[in-house]
């Protein structure tokens, strides 16, 4: 008798064994392919793309022309939360009083994009003038800058997110291809 009541407590946990296992198999399966299921066509890609330099563009004009207002407004708004429309133009727009720093052009070189189209970094070069106050100059300085910044896709719209709020460890550059 204790023989057969041994095997069927084997027979359960096999079974029971037997169904964790393809449990876990099913759940990785669909989490695997819901990755991908994230993926943008081709399309919506380029889509996002041309919005993203549209929006860069309309940012790059309006500190060109020193609309701080506008600018302001394309930040996200995390970072609006933490920096008040009295406190930007000390933090995001130079002081003219003490730099006369005019962006002649620039030009967009490239753009990395996170796996999901969320977030960009914007690699672009600007041709600058430069006077300053602080020091003696008989003519404005010219020169080019490379920069690069941060910008995220929230709310159907591409934001500049200028400070990374998280750390992030990895080396990855973008937040969202971290989970």
């Amino acid at each position: 008798m204790p023989s057969n009541n041994w095997t069927a407590k084997h027979k359960i946990f096999g079974s029971v064994l037997i169904r964790g296992f393809c449990f876990v198999g099913v759940l990785l399966i669909l989490s695997l392919s819901a990755s991908d299921c994230f993926k943008l066509s081709l399309t919506e890609q380029q889509k996002m793309r041309k919005r993203l330099e549209k929006r860069f563009k309309h940012y790059m004009t309006a500190k060109m022309e020193f609309d701080t207002e506008a600018v302001y407004e394309m930040h996200s708004k995390r970072y609006r939360k933490r920096v008040s429309r009295f406190e930007f133009p000390k933090k995001g727009m130079p002081d003219k009083t003490k730099v006369d720093l005019t962006i002649m052009s620039y030009n967009i070189d490239d753009i990395e994009f996170s796996k999901h189209f969320t977030e960009a970094i914007i690699h672009y070069k600007m041709d600058l003038k430069m006077k300053t106050a602080l020091l003696p100059m008989p003519k404005p300085i010219s020169f080019t800058n490379k920069a690069k910044e941060r910008w995220i896709y929230v709310d159907e719209d591409w934001f500049r997110e200028p400070e990374r709020v998280k750390v992030n460890v990895s080396g990855n550059p973008f937040y969202t291809d971290q989970h």
